[in-house]
């Protein structure tokens, strides 16, 4: 079986060096055949988080699986279906709600980023990833678990 993949939507981190706080997830979209000139810059979402996996469907829709560490921190699953200007709450779904163990010395804002590098050691729950399975159906993963006893999650969301 051969796939053909062109069209390529990744997220952009989303820390604030300057002034020192968190934004909102930033996504571009692109294709991999797109020389230098033709890459988009990413645009900022209305999506609380930190890290996002992006998968964009056949049918037009986008869904972002988005760690957002503000406590409760969480593992949530969004959808747009205008392709990322919207990402209705009400759509939202809550696949991880997680109470951080570990000791943090930072939080959304006035980051001493210096720490913040340290702190993501520290975290135990986090890197989303999200793959279809068909066109009814997709996987997400993400590790979670306490200080010194990390496992993978998974789960078959439908679509």
């Amino acid at each position: 079986m051969q796939v053909e993949c062109r069209s390529l939507i990744y997220d952009a981190r989303s820390h604030d060096r300057a002034e020192k706080r968190d934004r909102r997830v930033h996504l571009a979209r692109g294709n991999i055949d797109d020389d230098e000139s033709q890459r988009r810059q990413p645009i900022e979402t209305t999506i609380p988080g930190q890290i996002a996996a992006p998968l964009l469907l056949d049918d037009g829709r986008l869904l972002a699986f988005v760690v957002n560490r503000q406590q409760p921190g969480t593992m949530k699953l969004w959808v747009s279906h205008d392709g990322g200007s919207s990402w209705p709450q009400s759509e939202c779904l809550v696949v991880h709600e997680h109470q951080e163990l570990a000791r943090l010395s930072q939080g959304a804002e006035n980051i001493d980023f210096a720490q913040y590098w340290e702190d993501m050691a520290k975290w135990s729950f986090g890197h989303p990833a999200i793959r279809r399975l068909d066109d009814r159906r997709v996987l997400v993963s993400y590790y979670a678990g306490t200080p010194g006893c990390l496992s993978i999650h998974s789960a078959i969301i439908a679509i």
